[in-house]
């Protein structure tokens, strides 16, 4: 009993040590739920402790979904994690909310809340990383999940030692259930038991406790050892699909009137297993749940017809315009109408605008990305708003009027951009298409005696890549 504790703490180590999960003096929360995998967890970190000059913290989310059994397994871990003299957070979540609000299923919810607390825990703490119980059964169940689900090589990868961005490590990836589980009787450690890891209605349970037996027994194999293997030869590959990937995205991917763009010609040119890496990394850049199902519904949007889209969470859509594939925020597209005063900023939420007084008359300027200068003289109310049908203006450069709308299909604007440019009109006539063309009668001319800038810039948030 004695060598199997040194072992797992001395294996643990070597892990940490070879994939740079942790060096000595860190800071670092520690995951808890209660159940067996997280306090085996918390007891080999406990020990490394002083040899590593740690300094620990415990979290634990509180899902509420098993009633005074969760209130229970709060308190376990709040009195174990004192025990220890760590430092201890929790908080109580809502899924069932989170889950209406956002459309996503049960765990994913969970999941996501989970992760929110442990990043604000993290900056709380000051910790450098969290690290998670996960083990090397549970990579093995989650690569066989992945593949009986169709994904490709990210979703043969398994679960990563470092969830990127690097936050979250699981330094417990090296080991199986049975040596946790033999770690956790010679260490007499106690821990909860949550009964719904026993219900087969989850496919995670399914596959745990029915199917990879079977593969055991008939194939007389060790089935999570052979996934996991899996998952390393898969995890190299992915490392090489990267570096490939990087050479060749922007040929692919752009980004235009706030929405990422891309060429379903470009995109046909790569072999299917860079399209769907390409696809995957904008579902990642955009906080999209990269699952294999979405990347396949992306890449067959791709043939069908233009104007068919697609829900890829609550917050962003996809949609195939003309040859392309235009994945947007919702608040891009939806109607407004805002009053503008000279002086004060304004922030949308996909954007930023500003009208400001100029010192003086530019007699010549470069125009920066997103800014116009107008004669501030011509200037009346003003106000910014979406496109309405009918809209027409003065091109610069030209004399006559123009419908925005047809300038829009000149300029290869996609019907998306068009809903998504903002305009901005003075006591009625529309002064600037904000970021593409301003209007011939608002100019600066040899006449003009003050001027005004007008700059509008799309929220980081809503220009990925």
């Amino acid at each position: 009993m004695e060598a199997i504790q040194h072992t797992l703490v001395e294996q643990c180590e070597e892990f940490i040590r070879d994939h740079r999960l942790v060096k000595p003096g860190d800071r670092v929360l520690l995951a808890v739920s209660g159940g067996i995998d997280s306090m085996v967890m918390l007891d080999v970190f406990s020990r490394m402790q002083s040899g590593w000059n740690l300094s620990l913290s415990v979290g634990h989310v509180n899902h509420q979904l098993r009633g005074a059994d969760s209130q229970k397994d709060e308190e376990f871990v709040r009195t174990s994690a004192q025990a220890l003299g760590l430092k201890f957070l929790s908080d109580r979540v809502n899924v069932r909310e989170y889950q209406s609000e956002h459309r996503l299923s049960k765990q994913e919810a969970a999941r996501a809340l989970r992760y929110e607390f442990f990043e604000r825990s993290r900056i709380e703490t000051q910790s450098d990383v969290v690290a998670t119980a996960h083990h090397a059964d549970d990579n093995a169940e989650t690569v066989l999940m992945n593949a009986l689900r169709g994904a490709g090589v990210r979703g043969l990868s398994g679960i990563p030692t470092r969830r990127e961005p690097g936050s979250i490590i699981r330094p417990l990836l090296f080991a199986y259930r049975s040596e946790i589980e033999q770690y956790a009787i010679a260490r007499n450690l106690r821990h909860r038991e949550d009964l719904s890891n026993s219900s087969l209605a989850y496919t995670r349970n399914a596959l745990r406790h029915t199917l990879i037996p079977f593969l055991n027994e008939e194939l007389r194999t060790d089935a999570s050892k052979s996934l996991n293997r899996v998952s390393a030869l898969m995890r190299s590959l992915g490392e090489m699909l990267s570096f490939e990937t990087a050479k060749i995205a922007s040929d692919i991917v752009n980004v235009r009137d706030g929405m990422t763009v891309l060429s379903i010609s470009a995109l046909h040119l790569q072999p299917l297993v860079l399209q769907e890496e390409i696809v995957l990394g904008v579902l990642r850049d955009h906080g999209i749940e990269p699952t294999a199902q979405k990347v396949q519904a992306c890449l067959g949007l791709c043939k069908q017809p233009t104007g068919r889209s697609l829900d890829l969470s609550a917050d962003w859509c996809v949609l195939h315009d003309r040859g392309e594939l235009l994945l947007h925020h919702r608040i891009i597209t939806e109607p407004f109408t805002r009053e503008i005063i000279v002086g004060q900023e304004y922030d949308f939420g996909a954007f930023r605008f500003t009208a400001q007084p100029l010192d003086g008359i530019p007699d010549r300027f470069h125009r920066q990305e997103g800014t116009e200068v107008v004669d501030a003289d011509t200037v009346g109310h003003l106000v910014l708003r979406t496109w309405k049908k009918g809209d027409w203006f003065v091109p610069l450069g030209m004399s006559g009027r123009k419908k925005v709308s047809d300038y829009f299909v000149n300029s290869k604007i996609s019907k998306l951009g068009k809903h998504a440019t903002p305009i901005l009109e003075s006591d009625g006539a529309i002064v600037w298409l904000c970021g593409h063309r301003l209007d011939q009668r608002f100019s600066i001319s040899g006449s003009t005696k003050r001027a005004l800038e007008l700059r509008f810039q799309r929220h980081p948030t809503f220009s990925p890549l």
